[in-house]
């Protein structure tokens, strides 16, 4: 599938005007497991990241050096716990790397439609990026 995505990503460059400086990953859930990965197996193609409701392997932030992050999780998520999050977003932060934590309270891993505001308020924080 990361072909296909990446191919669709060539696409959409090639069809539309696209600021080069401004591509965004985010997804909810396994698509925020994707954006990590693609943040870290291709950071010459986006410029922030948003991972909502996920988790990290250490093989994904390999490559994070540039891209900033703003990662959105729930401390009452039930698939997947908070604690590892936390643990990576520190282990950036020591890195170096322009990482935001934004942890939510009480909303559950399927109350999607909950994690809408706490995006929103991730567009400051994307303005400030871009």
């Amino acid at each position: 599938m990361e072909g296909a995505v990446l191919a669709l990503i060539d696409s959409i460059r090639s069809q539309y005007t696209i600021d080069d400086d401004r591509i965004l990953v985010t997804g909810f859930s396994f698509g925020g497991i994707g954006t990590w990965y693609f943040a870290g197996m291709h950071p010459e193609i986006f410029s922030a990241a948003i991972p909502i409701a996920s988790r990290v392997t250490e093989d994904f932030l390999v490559n994070i050096d540039d891209i900033p992050i703003y990662v959105i999780h729930s401390t009452a998520d039930e698939v997947l716990p908070s604690a590892e999050i936390v643990d990576r977003v520190n282990a950036l932060k020591v890195r170096g790397i322009d990482v935001t934590l934004k942890l939510i309270n009480g909303i559950s891993h399927y109350e999607t439609g909950a994690f809408i505001n706490p995006l929103r308020n991730a567009i400051p924080w994307l303005r400030e990026h871009w």
